[in-house]
């Protein structure tokens, strides 16, 4: 079960994994900004064959754009910490809160990262856009007349 940061059940000087929202473009900045100040954080690159008009070249990018992960205590010293950092927008969470992301999670998603598998986004989703839930029926034609 996930749980808002800063729970009172929770001990304060255990480490959690974060997903810090940055601004775009920006990870790789972000990453190197938060570990200079002594924050573990975590960015999963893939490598992409980019072409422009004369060359082309492999880029290493973000597998989750506009995301880093960060691991830090359950305090509001380290979130503020991490809030501070230039290019940092806001932790991902809910009403409550940031909420913590499960070491397993964490840890398959490195491992994945490091046995090079070809993976990268969802190619039909874009951030923002709507998405259908399995268990709702489709109601793309309500409201509208249909032909025969």
């Amino acid at each position: 079960m996930y749980t808002s940061i800063g729970s009172e059940n929770e001990p304060a000087n255990r480490l959690h994994w974060y997903a810090v929202w940055s601004r775009s473009r920006h990870e790789k900045m972000v990453a190197c900004a938060l570990t200079n100040v002594r924050v573990t954080t975590f960015l999963p690159l893939v490598t992409e064959m980019h072409r422009w008009s004369d060359r082309r070249k492999s880029v290493d990018v973000p597998l989750f754009p506009g995301y880093v992960f960060v691991q830090i205590l359950n305090s509001p010293e380290a979130r503020l910490q991490v809030l501070k950092t230039s290019g940092v927008v806001q932790f991902v969470g809910n009403r409550q809160g940031a909420v913590p992301i499960d070491d397993k999670e964490i840890s398959d998603v490195r491992t994945v990262s490091q046995q090079r598998i070809n993976c990268g986004p969802y190619p039909c989703l874009a951030s923002g856009a709507a998405s259908e839930n399995p268990e709702r029926r489709s109601c793309r034609h309500r409201g509208r007349s249909r032909k025969p």
